[in-house]
């Protein structure tokens, strides 16, 4: 099973590095396609290897203070004692911190629908107790 999580992972990671060069055209980075690649490796996965990618880079400038927190907060285990280049995104800084930061925005997203529908859960939940009743 670890195999497998680990040969998805760096597919993942080959996969994020592909599509961030592509929306990319030299002046402009262009967004929309991060849920593509969270519909593919889920978010989970996802959020894995750029977490990692930044725990990294801590001491890189062009990588945000924010998303630097949001890295190490990440429930990855940090204290891992062998770098993976396997699970190194081949891109420019600049353009992986542009990328976490859209999935930063993705992640809120997705928590604020699954808010949503618990919330639509309960009040169903609640309205059908009423109706028993």
């Amino acid at each position: 099973m670890e195999k497998a999580s680990h040969k998805a992972n760096a597919q993942c990671v080959e996969d994020i590095g592909k599509a961030i060069n592509n929306h990319f055209d030299g002046f402009h980075y262009h967004t929309g396609f991060e849920e593509e690649l969270i519909e593919t490796y889920g978010m989970e996965r996802v959020q894995y290897v750029v977490a990692y990618n930044i725990q990294q880079k801590l001491n890189d400038g062009r990588i945000s203070k924010e998303n630097k927190t949001w890295a190490l907060q990440s429930q990855m285990n940090q204290g891992e004692g062998n770098p993976k280049p396997e699970y190194t995104i081949h891109t420019h800084s600049g353009l992986l911190d542009l990328f976490a930061n859209s999935i930063r925005e993705q992640q809120l997203t997705h928590e604020a629908e699954e808010s949503m529908k618990e919330g639509d859960a309960n009040e169903i939940e609640e309205t059908d107790m009423d109706i028993q009743l």
